[in-house]
């Protein structure tokens, strides 16, 4: 796959092994050295939305990764959007007026850190009508991601929705070109 990326210019984040404890990073840290010299690759996403309780393991992951590459590689996360449930965020409550996605997003840059501050939201859902709603709650989620990137001073990157998958629909050409100019608007890097 990384010949094929790199035949075609393509750049590649690597998807590494969700972890839940210290143990499973040696998996990661030998798919990591095995794809690191890889002309396609360009980084590593450690973990897809993690819960915050997983942020001490993360941040353990972050550096030895660090160690093995240095700083030339991207290593990110991509967290939750603003609709995951406490539960899922492992924040409960506001706290210093801030939000519990608020919370989740800024303890996730002051405990693990990254080179990019990442998450996804998906707007556009089977039951058109509630759009609208989805829609505020996603410029909610872009400015409350924007500040943060913005305090940490690192950049933004953002997944436009261009399909359809469990409750969600395929947007049509006018809700991508807004999709976009969203991601632009606020800044995102990579979208």
């Amino acid at each position: 796959m990384l010949d094929a990326a790199e035949k075609n210019g393509v750049r590649v984040m690597i998807e590494l092994d969700r972890i839940t404890d210290v143990g499973g990073i040696e998996a990661n840290l030998e798919l990591v050295k095995a794809t690191m010299n890889h002309p396609a690759v360009i980084g590593y996403n450690m973990y897809d939305e993690p819960n915050a309780a997983l942020f001490p393991v993360l941040g353990e992951q972050l550096r030895r990764i660090r160690e093995i590459v240095g700083e030339d590689m991207l290593i990110m996360c991509n967290l939750f959007p603003n609709y995951a449930s406490a539960t899922q965020l492992g924040i409960s409550g506001e706290k210093d007026g801030m939000t519990p996605y608020q919370q989740y997003i800024d303890r996730f840059m002051s405990e693990v850190g990254s080179d990019i501050l990442s998450f996804d939201f998906y707007p556009f859902h089977t039951d058109t009508g509630k759009d609208s709603d989805k829609v505020k709650a996603m410029l909610t989620n872009f400015s409350d991601v924007a500040l943060c990137a913005q305090k940490y001073g690192v950049p933004t990157w953002g997944f436009v929705q261009n399909s359809s998958w469990s409750g969600t629909r395929v947007p049509n050409d006018g809700e991508l070109r807004c999709l976009s100019h969203f991601h632009m608007m606020f800044g995102w890097e990579s979208y």
